[in-house]
């Protein structure tokens, strides 16, 4: 690995190298550092914490330092993390499918039970770990259909059978940009709320992710305030969702992009409720807060977590009258929901 201030060039055997440019290197560093925090030592000849210091000091000798056993693995399994949270990026990718050819001939075969919302089970799909066995409380990298898969249980077979993950999906909230923001600055009124929301994250007992073109409204692009959001999107693990296909002064070109990522109806539903809207439920939301709606909905989200009251508003009337799956709350409603379940 040789780096400087731009770029980190990483060499895998045999003869290959990658560049990686900050943004990939402080993405990569943070997941490593998140998975030894919450794995510890397990799995056993995974090695999350010399990975991290490595790439992070950007070691160097006359030809790049090549990861040492057991790193590779651990860098494996943070980019399986990573592609959970949003697209890797081709650098990230390249350097995935690399690993994979070096590391793949021990890849670990599992039977999964996918417990769905509804109660049915799937035990269709068959999984390839390439980085090593998983245990309770990780996340499978994104299947086909887009859903992110928590193991709850690990079942021992017959010699002969497969293992078995028991898996359920992840709890997904959706988070509005003043929620990021009451947890980053502790002078505002929701800091508390928002820090013990996000230890839970810390934990793993939930997945944050944002409306990148909802964000991109709220905050002036290249202000400190969007640098700022950036790290703690970063840091924090709050996934960035795939845009949705409007084209707009904040939808960007990228890998995540996609034509027909829409939600049908959903614009008319939201004019028709604005145009009917009640004295007593202050001013209707802006028409930019419907791109966070509308993301939470496409991504089936479990909660829209805002302090906006009219934009809460705007999300129970949607669903009770136009009868669209999404369910806003306050930090402060939702921490206090989970205490009541547990």
């Amino acid at each position: 690995m040789a780096r400087n201030t731009y770029t980190l060039t990483v060499f895998v055997e045999p003869h290959h190298s990658i560049t990686l440019s900050d943004r990939d290197v402080e993405r990569l560093v943070t997941k490593l550092r998140q998975l030894e925090s919450a794995l510890g030592t397990f799995p056993e000849r995974i090695d999350f914490t010399d990975a991290a210091a490595r790439i992070d000091a950007g070691e160097t000798d006359a030809r790049g330092v090549q990861f040492k056993p057991g790193e590779d693995v651990g860098i494996l399994r943070a980019l399986d993390e990573l592609r959970v949270e949003r697209p890797l990026g081709t650098a990230l990718v390249r350097l995935r499918d690399l690993l994979v050819a070096t590391i793949g001939p021990g890849a670990v075969t599992y039977q999964l039970e996918l417990q769905q919302a509804d109660g049915q089970l799937d035990r269709s799909k068959v999984f390839f770990s390439y980085s090593g066995a998983y245990t309770v409380g990780e996340r499978l990298p994104i299947l086909p259909e887009g859903t992110c898969w928590e193991v709850v249980e690990v079942r021992e077979t017959e010699p002969g059978f497969n293992d078995e993950l028991v898996c359920r999906p992840c709890p997904n909230i959706t988070l509005d940009v003043n929620v990021v923001r009451d947890f980053q600055e502790s002078d505002r009124d929701g800091h508390e709320n928002a820090v013990a929301l996000f230890d839970l994250r810390r934990r793993g007992d939930v997945e944050f992710s944002t409306a990148p073109q909802g964000y991109r409204l709220d905050v002036e692009r290249g202000s400190p305030l969007a640098e700022s959001l950036r790290e703690t999107f970063a840091n924090e693990g709050v996934g960035q969702a795939r845009q949705l296909a409007y084209p707009s002064e904040v939808t960007y070109p990228g890998e995540d992009l996609f034509p027909g990522r829409y939600v049908e109806g959903l614009p008319e539903a939201w004019n028709h409720v604005a145009a009917n809207w009640h004295s007593h439920e202050w001013t209707p939301p802006e028409d930019a807060d419907r791109l966070y709606v509308e993301t939470h909905i496409i991504d089936r989200g479990d909660v829209f977590l805002t302090d906006d009251r009219p934009l809460r508003v705007m999300c129970r009337r949607l669903r009770e009258e136009h009868h669209y799956p999404v369910v806003a709350m306050t930090v402060a409603e939702y921490l206090r929901r989970r205490e009541t379940e547990t």
